[in-house]
């Protein structure tokens, strides 16, 4: 739910944390059980842009720049520091599932370093297309063609038994697939990419045909069968471009509703300024005095 770059570190290259000793022995196993793939989490945070507050202060310095090398799921990363010596992690992959509201993340998604240095186009930025019908809570059922896939995928996958790490297994294209998905990665990488289109969005376009390749490798898991390794399929492929595309018209939107909240609250602070000035008014001077915080 929480942790240090350090320790989050530490945690993925498998290090026994601090004070694991004094652990109850039912954390310990659950631990160690863990441990087995450390370097392969999940993270969800109900308020993800507690996450976006928490980067600035200085015991979580570098965390969004692990985040987006971690992205990357390079087969060795290697950190070395003075106080945590070498740290070696081995396969990486971080997911990480946030929610949040329109008016909390609007700071965060208006900050242009964000966009720039490639931390929100890694993430698919999923909002309504509109709002949702009322609907009364109902007790939730067991998604049972989902489970029993992820049951059989897991006990086709290669097993993993700390200090040995699972050897990572080869999907492919089937042929002509990626002829198809290189035409997309054309498509979105390069003739979008027009003065027309906001410049912040240009890094998740060209991150889409990432996250095709993904979703495409997800769902060829889903449907393995008898091969040595998953192979991505024209379906496959057809199925995450169709779901990418959805991220892609959901950043539009929420790039859109990030920019109409920090107007409205712009407006709202001028307003508020010229309430102070009273019949006398304010000049343009005046108001840049009282707002210098604003750029």
């Amino acid at each position: 739910q929480d942790a240090t770059p350090e320790a989050m570190l530490a945690d993925l290259a498998g290090r026994e944390p601090m004070h694991f000793e004094v652990l109850r022995e039912a954390d310990k196993e659950l631990w160690k059980r863990g441990r087995n793939f450390a370097a392969q989490k999940g993270w969800i945070l109900d308020e993800v842009s507690s996450l976006m507050a928490n980067t600035g202060k200085d015991y979580n310095a570098g965390l969004t720049e692990t985040l987006l090398r971690l992205f990357d799921c390079d087969e060795s990363y290697t950190r070395s520091t003075r106080s945590q010596g070498l740290t070696i992690i081995k396969n990486a992959y971080l997911a990480l599932l946030g929610a949040s509201t329109p008016g909390a993340l609007s700071p965060h998604l208006s900050n242009k370093r964000l966009w720039s240095m490639g931390f929100w186009p890694r993430f698919a930025i999923l909002t309504a297309e509109k709002r949702p019908e009322w609907r009364e809570p109902e007790e939730a059922e067991e998604p049972q063609g989902l489970t029993t896939g992820l049951e059989r995928l897991l006990e086709r996958l290669p097993c993993s038994t700390w200090p040995e790490q699972a050897q990572a297994l080869t999907v492919t294209f089937a042929e002509g697939v990626y002829q198809s998905w290189n035409q997309y990665n054309k498509t979105v990488s390069y003739d979008l990419l027009t003065d027309e289109l906001d410049e912040r969005l240009h890094g998740t376009y060209g991150r889409l045909p990432t996250q095709v390749i993904k979703v495409a490798t997800i769902l060829a898991a889903l449907d393995w069968k008898e091969e040595a390794a998953p192979v991505i399929l024209d379906c496959h492929l057809a199925q995450a471009i169709a779901i990418c595309e959805k991220w892609r018209a959901s950043a539009h939107r929420a790039l859109q509703m990030a920019t109409e909240n920090e107007f409205s609250a712009l407006q709202e602070r001028i307003i508020k300024q010229l309430s102070k000035a009273g019949p006398k008014g304010a000049t343009l001077r005046d108001l840049y005095k009282a707002m210098k915080d604003r750029t």
